[in-house]
């Protein structure tokens, strides 16, 4: 009886959790992420899905586009931003690439400087400011990520997949923080999706 109570009490708790999580109206949250570890990202990345899932501003279709939205940022800001290190270098060399990021991870002044996230969740939109310390860059110097001969290039993809799957991105003057923003996907813009979706692959087909 001891064994089937606590197993009961569990389940009543994780209902309950998911009950709180829907009285939730507005979410605010810092984030300081230290070392410069790209490993680390995946980590931040899910418990912001989780947090946007929970409190209703994802699916879990949406929540995938996230996910790739803000790892893709993260990773830009630790290496390009805190680390300087240029995309230049992985289309020479992969391994240097690598060999420098870990490099600059313990060298001043790159081994100093951290990554802030500023996050605003609401069941309607969600809002992921991150800013690097590194030097910025100027923001209408970005490639065309649509352009034909950039699409083979192993940098820049990132940004077209930010652009695409966020519903707003914004760049500071200094170019070393940026905030993405995250609206609700409403049921009817869902069905509309599915039905584009569906036509053309009938189109496709045919």
């Amino acid at each position: 009886m001891d064994v089937v109570e606590t197993v009961l009490a569990h389940s009543l708790r994780r209902q309950n959790e998911h009950r709180l999580f829907e009285c939730i109206s507005s979410q605010q949250l810092e984030l300081k992420l230290t070392d410069n570890d790209r490993k680390f990202v995946p980590s931040v990345v899910q418990y912001l899905q989780q947090l946007s899932l929970a409190i209703g501003l994802t699916n879990s279709a949406d929540n995938v586009q996230l996910g790739v939205a803000l790892e893709e940022t993260l990773i830009n800001a630790v290496v390009h931003g805190n680390l300087e290190v240029s995309s230049e270098l992985k289309q020479q060399d992969d391994n240097a690439y690598g060999r420098t990021i870990e490099q600059r991870r313990r060298m001043e002044p790159y081994c100093d400087r951290v990554i802030r996230i500023s996050v605003s969740l609401t069941p309607d939109e969600g809002r992921f400011t991150i800013l690097d310390q590194g030097p910025g860059f100027d923001v209408s110097s970005l490639p065309d990520p649509t352009d034909p001969e950039n699409l083979l290039k192993p940098s820049g993809r990132g940004i077209m997949l930010i652009n695409a799957f966020m519903d707003g991105v914004q760049y500071n003057d200094a170019g070393n923080q940026i905030t993405l923003v995250k609206k609700r996907q409403r049921a009817e813009e869902a069905s509309d999706a599915r039905v584009d979706v569906d036509s053309t692959a009938s189109v496709s087909c045919v």
